[in-house]
């Protein structure tokens, strides 16, 4: 019965660290248009209910909404080893990743896959809190999707520059890859249990 429980949440971090980044964007936003719109009157001539007094406050709006939402979601990204497959959640996503599809598992240093002099300014700025620290790398034989639609939910460095797979930054990375060799392992003797009473009846049979 263990083996049928699935593991726990692991938050991805690079999810959370790029809807952080959203949200602090968004409420600087709303802080510079909130003053500017209650000023524009005086300062910009705007009239009140013109059509750039209208702009402005959809703007604060949109502003404000994503402040909130990207604050809320921030967490709500997570992957999840199941008895077989491994799921990728996001607000928008759920991506199953069957255990056929998967080559390995494998922590490395995220340093070693990402040499900060090789990165431009704004990627070497966003991996910089993590440079030291290990991730886990899934190697894929393909892509459950699409790759390029694959990119519009989840942040780029989620994905292996070396290989097909994907670059799994959690908080606990030790108990993320005994879940997976367990389920793993599980895995792969019920399938070979099934296999072997089809092998003798071929054989005896």
């Amino acid at each position: 019965m263990a083996t049928k429980k699935a593991g726990k949440k692991h938050i991805l971090l690079f999810y959370k660290h790029s809807m952080d980044r959203v949200w602090r964007s968004m409420l600087l936003l709303a802080l510079v248009l909130i003053p500017v719109w209650y000023f524009a009157p005086d300062l910009l001539g705007i009239q009140i209910g013109s059509l750039a007094d209208s702009g402005l406050i959809l703007a604060m709006v949109v502003s404000v909404i994503g402040t909130v939402f990207a604050f809320m979601v921030r967490r709500m990204a997570y992957l999840q080893v199941k008895p077989d497959h491994v799921l990728l959640a996001t607000p928008f996503l759920r991506l199953k990743v069957p255990f056929n599809t998967i080559k390995g598992i494998r922590p490395i240093e995220l340093g070693k896959m990402y040499h900060p002099r090789q990165l431009k300014w704004a990627d070497r700025r966003f991996l910089l809190p993590y440079f030291g620290q290990t991730v886990m790398t899934l190697a894929l034989k393909k892509y459950p999707r699409p790759i390029n639609v694959l990119k519009m939910f989840l942040p780029k460095f989620m994905f292996n520059p070396k290989e097909t797979g994907f670059v799994l930054l959690v908080k606990d990375w030790m108990t993320l890859s005994t879940e997976f060799d367990s389920k793993m392992g599980a895995y792969r003797d019920q399938h070979r249990a099934q296999r072997e009473p089809e092998g003798r009846r071929g054989l005896y049979g």
